[in-house]
């Protein structure tokens, strides 16, 4: 939607992630803790295949270095990260495993 684009490509990957981390920060300045469900490896930093720990963009979002000054970040909280990480979320646990719920 932001990019004029139904899919977007990982030629747009840093696009993207800087867009995403944006909308993060600015929930971050207004104490909200947002969660993602995505599973586009392209765009999220495919740094573990098997999903079995968070990817590089969500401990971004978790060890608060995307809410720093060297982010472009200034407000509440600087430094800090979210409090709140989804395990499973819109059933991606239950896609990944093949478990039986």
């Amino acid at each position: 939607r932001f990019l004029g684009q139904n899919w977007v490509h990982c030629d747009l990957r840093d696009t993207v992630r800087e867009l995403w981390e944006r909308h993060w920060q600015v929930a971050h300045r207004h104490r909200i803790d947002l969660v993602e469900g995505s599973s586009d490896a392209c765009i999220r930093g495919d740094n573990n295949p098997e999903q079995d720990k968070p990817r590089d963009m969500n401990i971004a979002m978790l060890n608060g270095s995307v809410f720093t000054p060297e982010r472009n970040y200034s407000g509440p909280g600087v430094g800090v990260g979210q409090q709140v990480y989804p395990i499973g979320l819109y059933g991606s646990w239950y896609r990944n495993y093949n478990w039986n719920l």
